[in-house]
């Protein structure tokens, strides 16, 4: 995690494990707001990897089980990596900006799997970085989600997988009252504190 993030959080009374936010004081209470109301989550228990150059949309079309083609700066994927055997190697969020792919998936698996895809790299025009650590990611789920997204993003994204770019980030549409951020370290204490008066903080639990 970030250290100026990782600060950030512990100012807004964060319990922390091997950067995972695990509660905001009251874990039973963060859990039982989830089932009937609208929470925030930092989502630190995911890792992101970055997959750039120019023959980054064959190389990974040729890897993935999704169709990767599909994916643009208005729409993301969930796909998944495979062996030759077709043993499932991991799960992730797939999305594109500018030119670069990323891929959420969970962080214990982002250092194996960087290694993995790139051993097939060879002379294909693709690197593949970790930057985990560079990106914030928000999770803001329930009833209230959309409403309270609405006023810091326009547009909203309004379909399953529908992506919208904005200056403070990108804005993933997951599922029904369901969103996620992507954002910067300097720009997320902003969005936080803007989605708190809407949302409860919460840990990781109640996102998972």
């Amino acid at each position: 995690m970030n250290q100026i993030w990782q600060e950030f959080l512990q100012q807004q009374a964060a319990s922390l494990h091997d950067g995972v936010v695990q509660h905001f004081g009251d874990a039973p209470g963060e859990l039982s707001t989830a089932k009937t109301c609208t929470v925030m989550c930092d989502l630190s228990q995911f890792g992101i990897l970055r997959v750039s150059g120019e023959d980054a949309p064959t190389f990974l079309q040729s890897l993935f089980s999704s169709d990767v083609r599909e994916v643009t700066a208005r729409h993301a994927q969930p796909g998944s990596f495979n062996s030759a055997k077709g043993r499932m190697l991991a799960t992730f969020l797939l999305w594109k900006t500018g030119d670069d792919y990323f891929l959420q998936l969970p962080r214990s698996l982002c250092e194996a799997i960087r290694k993995k895809l790139s051993m097939y790299v060879l002379r294909a025009k693709v690197k593949i970085a970790d930057v985990s650590d560079e990106l914030v990611c928000l999770g803001l789920a329930g009833s209230e989600a959309e409403p309270l997204i609405e006023e810091c993003f326009a547009p909203v994204p309004r379909d399953v997988m529908d992506v919208a770019q904005h200056n403070s980030g990108t804005l993933i549409h997951l599922a029904a009252n369901r969103f996620q951020v992507v954002t910067t370290p300097p720009q997320a204490p902003a969005l936080w504190h803007r989605l708190n008066d809407g949302a409860r903080p919460a840990g990781s639990h109640c996102w998972d």
